[in-house]
C-alpha cells in the first residue's frame, strides 16, 4: 500500500488504525481467488457464481462496516 500512496506519510493521512483494521476485516472475507469462482461456476454454474460473487462481497462490506461502527462507538472517534 505504501507504493500506491507514495510515502509512509501520505498512507497514513488516509488511513487511520481503525479504516486499516477495517480494511483487513474486508481483505479476509471478501470473494477468493479467480480459480475457486471458475470452480464454482464449472460445477454449479454461472449465476452461482456471479451469487456466491456478490453475496461474499456483501458479507465482507457488513462485517468491515460493523467493525469500524463498533470500533468507532468504543474509541469514540
Amino acid at each position: 500500500m505504501t507504493v500506491l500512496f507514495g510515502s509512509t506519510a501520505n498512507l497514513q493521512a488516509v488511513l487511520t488504525p481503525l479504516s486499516a483494521v477495517s480494511l483487513l476485516v474486508f481483505c479476509l472475507l471478501y470473494t477468493p481467488c479467480v480459480a475457486a469462482i471458475a470452480s464454482v461456476k464449472r460445477e454449479l454454474g454461472a449465476r452461482w457464481a456471479v451469487r456466491v460473487v456478490l453475496l461474499q462481497c456483501a458479507i465482507a462490506w457488513v462485517c468491515a462496516f460493523l467493525v469500524h461502527l463498533v470500533g468507532s462507538l468504543v474509541l469514540g472517534l
